[in-house]
């Protein structure tokens, strides 16, 4: 599932029309740890920590996470014989979850001042964490040994989500983002293997798609309910905010595609871009 996404960052080949969006005027600051190959800005608390990763020149496998604050990197790195896979959400304590793996797999991997601890949905092959709020709560999805599910990690305890529409694919469920409400966004795809986006409030699945485009990834939700992705169309990809049904579009400067990875409660937002020589770096978007 990961490796698919990536593929889509830097090979969109998407159809459609951007519509005419209320449009904020954004400052983009790059975020770049200096030599890597690329650098993925996922997540960002209301303090403006970011989380995210980056790829050296060493290797494709060779993966490492970071926390990014007032212009310096800090190291985020999994201890022992594990290997950090991703980083993905911050809170506003500092706790970072994502996805480490060792020889049993893959765990969800929760970040704690100084602290990893690991955790698995019993019973599977492999869990991924992808978000957390400042409740503690994460989402994240997991393996069974035969498909992938969603789930809601919650004071010890597990709920899995499985998106019922009659267009989603078995096993495409994807949960990417939860906020402080409980409302969880991601991402399913359906059997014309296209990416929609949906929204999850107390047992209640929602369709999440952008007006005017062919295909939505949905990443982060904030408390005031506003949401970020990317959405595809004319053979490119862009980031957007959706505020309660009106569109913004981001297009960062000199980008062949956009992505919005996540958004904090002042609405600043962080991201990807890709630019014309292969190379992908962070953002953070901050409107005027």
């Amino acid at each position: 599932m990961h490796r698919t996404l990536l593929v889509l960052y830097f090979l969109c080949c998407l159809f459609g029309v951007i519509p005419a969006a209320h449009a904020d005027s954004y400052t983009f600051e790059l975020i770049h740890v200096p030599g890597a190959r690329y650098t993925q800005a996922n997540g960002i608390n209301d303090h403006g920590q970011i989380v995210g990763m980056y790829q050296d020149s060493s290797s494709a496998r060779a993966h490492h996470g970071f926390v990014y604050a007032n212009g310096t990197f800090t190291p985020l790195n999994a201890p022992g014989n594990l290997r950090l896979d991703w980083a993905y959400g911050i809170n506003n304590r500092g706790q970072v979850v994502g996805t480490c793996s060792d020889s049993q797999g893959a765990h969800g991997c929760l970040f704690n001042n100084g602290t990893v601890t690991l955790f698995d949905v019993p019973d599977s092959v492999d869990t991924s964490a992808q978000g957390l709020n400042n409740r503690g709560q994460i989402v994240g999805s997991y393996f069974d040994g035969n498909t992938w599910h969603g789930y809601i990690y919650d004071n010890g305890a597990f709920t899995s989500l499985d998106v019922p529409f009659p267009d989603a694919l078995p096993g495409s469920t994807w949960p990417w983002g939860i906020n402080d409400r409980g409302l969880v966004v991601g991402i399913y795809v359906d059997f014309n293997w296209t990416h929609h986006g949906f929204l999850y409030n107390g047992g209640a699945f929602t369709p999440l798609d952008v007006p005017g485009t062919t295909a939505a990834d949905v990443y982060g939700i904030n408390k005031r309910g506003q949401i970020v992705g990317a959405a595809y169309a004319s053979g490119k990809a862009y980031g957007f905010l959706d505020d309660n049904g009106v569109f913004t579009f981001l297009d960062a400067p000199g980008a062949i595609g956009t992505y919005a990875q996540g958004l904090n409660n002042h609405g600043q937002i962080v991201g990807i871009y890709g630019d014309r020589s292969g190379v992908g770096y962070g953002f953070l978007a901050t409107t005027k």
